[in-house]
């Protein structure tokens, strides 16, 4: 298997579309210096029906202003792209997180738009089969509004852990360290409630990672409701 990295954010050249991969983590393979989706960032990606999704994100429009996306690409070797209509789409969000249930492919929360063109911290729920044809699961889900969290895969459900009730980015924010999980998708069940953080639990963050390996669930990093980054790991069982 290989780590695939696409786009992001650098203050020094902007957006990027290119697309590099690793085997090791160490010595990365530039696959595309300029692919043919948008450059841009706080997007999702997943594997679904053996291919690369990038989903949504933040890119900037003709006025260099920036602009959230409400589309999805796929790709079975991360060089060649393929742009999805999406006949019905998702509302347009940056932030948010997605993944494979049952088959389909889902995106939950983020910050964008929601059905009155409002900009917030959401937490609807989208699935499509196809890529073309996006469902609305829920609109609004049992875990609070929120972006920037961490999701992943973990004894057979899916997990949502931390991220941010409004946008992490401006003054006012405020943190989660909770924890979610779902079987299905639609349906979610609070596992950890939110807290000011123990020796047991870890700090409100966002922007942090999730996996699974073996029989444990771990986080890692994020960035702390004092903007200080942080290179902590927890785990549980």
């Amino acid at each position: 298997g290989k780590i695939w990295l696409t786009g992001g954010y650098s203050d020094a050249t902007g957006l990027f579309n290119d697309v590099w991969n690793s085997s090791d983590g160490r010595n990365w393979v530039n696959v595309s210096s300029s692919a043919a989706y948008y450059a841009r960032s706080s997007h999702s990606m997943a594997v679904f029906a053996n291919k690369l999704w990038i989903i949504g994100g933040e890119s900037l429009d003709d006025s260099d202003s920036p602009a959230l996306l409400d589309d999805c690409w796929s790709s079975s070797n991360g060089s060649t792209w393929q742009s999805h209509s999406s006949i019905v789409t998702f509302f347009p969000r940056k932030l948010h997180v997605s993944g494979v249930v049952n088959n389909r492919l889902w995106i939950w929360g983020g910050f964008g738009e929601d059905a009155d063109a409002n900009k917030r911290t959401l937490n609807d729920v989208w699935s499509t089969a196809d890529g073309e044809f996006w469902r609305l699961e829920t609109s609004s889900a049992a875990f609070p509004a929120r972006c920037a969290a961490a999701s992943t895969a973990f004894n057979n459900r899916i997990w949502l852990i931390g991220g941010a009730g409004s946008n992490p980015y401006v003054e006012g924010k405020f943190y989660y360290n909770d924890i979610w999980a779902s079987s299905d998708g639609s349906n979610w069940v609070q596992i950890l409630g939110d807290s000011a953080g123990s020796g047991t639990q870890f700090s409100r963050r966002v922007l942090h990672g999730a996996a699974a390996l073996s029989d444990k669930l771990f986080i890692s990093g994020g960035e702390l409701s004092n903007y200080f980054l942080n290179n902590e790991v927890w785990s549980t069982k």
